[in-house]
């Protein structure tokens, strides 16, 4: 499968560099929607880098159903730590069952506004 390539700007170095997103996985960052956290190769900083800015339509439509997917699944792991932590009486669970549906959120809303995004133009 080949991935998407899109240009990313550092906002510390404020290079450009190519980046090749993968649907489904990821190697290097930590995917927070439609933004990566991840190291920069220019200066070496680690950042949030916006993976959709310079994408095309299309590509912004895939990224976008990515995340709202990878957002669904962590929903339901989310909904899953909070019955269990609610169950067995364990707060540490039941927060992190918390922590997990809010990124869900984040994700399903910023891959929804991708979607939506692409098709005006």
């Amino acid at each position: 499968m080949i991935g998407i390539k899109t240009k990313v700007t550092c906002p510390k170095c404020h290079q450009t560099f190519d980046y090749e997103f993968i649907p489904g996985a990821s190697m290097t960052a930590v995917r927070l929607g439609n933004y990566r956290y991840m190291k920069c190769q220019k200066c070496g900083k680690w950042t949030f880098f916006n993976v959709i800015k310079n994408a095309s339509p299309e590509d912004k439509k895939v990224i976008g159903l990515s995340a709202m997917l990878f957002g669904s699944l962590l929903a339901v792991l989310g909904a899953i730590f909070i019955v269990q932590g609610m169950s067995n009486g364990r707060m540490i669970v039941w927060i992190v069952g918390i922590i997990l549906v809010a990124a869900a959120l984040f994700m399903t809303g910023s891959g929804a506004a991708s979607i939506k995004n692409a098709r005006k133009k």
